[in-house]
């Protein structure tokens, strides 16, 4: 039972962290004016096209 709490414990402490961890990089590029790169989208049958090709 205490082995449950205390990695129902560790979870939440793991998840918060990525949390922290994913704002403060989202504060750094908005200060230093960086755009998340943004890829364009792929359809699955341009992708099978290129397989077929080669």
């Amino acid at each position: 039972m205490v082995w449950f709490v205390l990695i129902g414990l560790w979870m939440v402490y793991v998840a918060f962290s990525l949390s922290t961890i994913k704002h403060k990089l989202n504060l750094i590029m908005k200060h230093l004016k960086i755009e998340p790169e943004k890829r364009p989208k792929v359809s699955n049958e341009e992708i099978e096209k290129e397989l077929e090709q080669r």
